[in-house]
């Protein structure tokens, strides 16, 4: 949300923009340190990690500002997950353990849903959604 306010924020609707800046304030609501209702979050908290975002913030409710901003837009909020395959990876260990076959029928399908969710009027010639399939 953070990156979305600094990079489109004049260019947003008025109403992304105030779902957006929403989220910001939650997001630095909860990151306030227990028992300081009404008070900025500062570093010197010791519960807050976002270097500048206390001090870039006025309230909560005002403007937020364009330091608090950038301070949130640099956290990398990216969870590792132990085990986890991206599903293009997925896909293709398991199209290695069912053979050829398995990539035609894919590939088939994939076309033909191309072609009944696009309805595409102008296609190259010879182009089939079964080329490739009969051993071609």
């Amino acid at each position: 949300a953070a990156t979305a306010l600094l990079k489109q924020r004049g260019k947003l609707p008025e109403r992304r923009r105030a779902e957006l800046e929403a989220v910001v304030r939650a997001h630095l609501n909860f990151c306030r340190p227990a028992g300081a209702a009404g008070k900025a979050p500062s570093a010197s908290d010791g519960e807050l990690s976002y270097e500048g975002v206390g001090e870039a913030t006025s309230g909560f409710n005002g403007e937020i500002s364009c330091e608090a901003l950038h301070a949130l837009a640099a956290i990398d909020a990216r969870i590792e997950r132990p085990g986890f395959v991206p599903p293009e990876e997925a896909l293709v260990r398991l199209l290695a353990t069912q053979g050829d076959d398995a990539l035609r029928v894919l590939a088939v399908s994939a076309r033909r849903t191309f072609v009944e969710a696009l309805a595409p009027r102008h296609m190259p010639d010879g182009w089939d959604i079964e080329r490739g399939s009969r051993g071609q």
